[in-house]
């Protein structure tokens, strides 16, 4: 399959776009060279989809192939990927993100809708569905998703509410706060959805990872 390069996306991209959908179409493998990529429309790629920098498009992402960026993912729409999707940064997404095979974040994973990976899904920083629909074979996350207040509204946390709400201590010194056995208390809560118990689990250290188990 054959490789467009782009290397001056400003240039070189009405080339290719199609009026009737008002997208970017490109019939083989994409790459960019800049290091940011800011678009007003959908991209689709028949092949993979490959930049150096960021790639942020106001609609949606779709490639046949992988979708591999050093910097951020952002979409106004859905990322779709027939294969794996591999982020240096945050993976933000208006609508679902779609993989066929792994979905890799150098910080969050944050989704409109669904996030289904065929394979394992990791991010550095926090994974977060609207819908709270996460499939994959294993997750693994080291943050948590939402907002300080979120927490602290939580009964179970409610001893370490007014700490949670201080902006001052960040995530770690909050951890500490907790031992191995206050921590399991807490993930073992039954107010929990299984999802944020999960990334609770994680965050504590009391796993490494989250295995799903097999769809049916």
């Amino acid at each position: 399959m054959k490789t467009i390069t782009i290397n001056n996306y400003a240039a070189e991209l009405e080339q290719y776009f199609d009026k009737e959908n008002q997208r970017y179409y490109f019939d083989g493998n994409l790459e960019f060279k800049e290091n940011y990529v800011g678009l007003k429309f959908s991209i689709h790629s028949v092949g993979s989809i490959h930049s150096g920098g960021d790639i942020h498009s106001v609609g949606s992402i779709h490639s046949g192939g992988d979708i591999h960026s050093v910097g951020s993912i952002r979409s106004g729409g859905y990322i779709h990927s027939v294969g794996s999707i591999h982020s240096g940064g945050d993976i933000h997404s208006g609508g679902d993100i779609h993989s066929g095979g792994s979905i890799h974040s150098g910080w969050d994973i944050h989704s409109g809708g669904d996030i289904h990976s065929g394979g394992d899904i990791h991010s550095v920083g926090s994974i977060h569905s609207f819908t709270f629909s996460i499939k994959c074979k294993v997750m693994a996350s080291r943050t948590l998703p939402y907002w300080r207040e979120y927490w602290a509204a939580m009964p179970i946390l409610s001893k370490y509410a007014a700490a949670i709400r201080n902006e001052k201590n960040c995530w770690v010194n909050l951890k500490s706060l907790v031992d191995k056995d206050e921590a399991k208390k807490i993930c073992a809560w039954e107010g929990w959805h299984p999802i944020l118990r999960a990334q609770l689990e994680m965050f504590f250290e009391l796993k490494t990872e989250h295995v799903f188990e097999a769809q049916t």
